[in-house]
């Protein structure tokens, strides 16, 4: 009994950590997009585009640094009446399109799309944001998204080639 107790709060103790990116609210633009913290190094995602007038979900990627990776690995499942068009998509912080992937989805139908971009280095602004947007034009879906960070270093030399050299 006390072995089961233990196991049972772990997973609720689990739970807790892991629900509130799962449950994040997507926003409907840039200015709402709710922030998605990558300094762990992951983020999971999950959501629908089924209304008829909701065609955009953002999600705001904070915790990043010059010099990271970012990888983006999205599932899409059409669940629409009729075959619509997706898109998934990274932006930079003033709404430059940075990486995406466009295109058809029936209903019934699994696509998964790759993203990946690397935060070059920017002295005035250190901790960059990006934005990423999942969306539709007819039809409808549901998404999963997994989000990884990493370190990525110039040619083996443990370090950024922007970052100070006193660090």
């Amino acid at each position: 009994m006390k072995k089961a107790a233990v196991i049972l709060l772990s997973i609720t103790l689990i739970l807790a950590m892991i629900q509130p990116t799962l449950a994040q609210k997507p926003g409907r633009d840039f200015e709402s997009a709710p922030e998605i913290d990558l300094s762990t190094g992951s983020a999971s995602l999950r959501g629908s585009l089924t209304g008829e007038f909701e065609d955009n979900h953002y999600y705001k990627l904070v915790g990043l640094s010059s010099g990271m990776k970012v990888n983006v690995v999205a599932e899409l499942l059409g669940t629409g009446e009729v075959s619509g068009f997706t898109t998934i998509a990274l932006y930079s912080e003033k709404g430059a399109r940075l990486a995406g992937s466009d295109q058809a989805l029936r209903r019934g139908e699994k696509i998964r799309r790759e993203l990946t971009y690397t935060l070059g280095w920017i002295p005035g602004n250190p901790s960059p944001i990006l934005y990423l947007r999942i969306g539709k034009s007819r039809g409808a879906l549901n998404y999963t998204i997994e989000i990884t960070v990493e370190k990525v270093d110039d040619a083996g030399s443990g370090r950024d080639a922007g970052m100070d050299p006193s660090q």
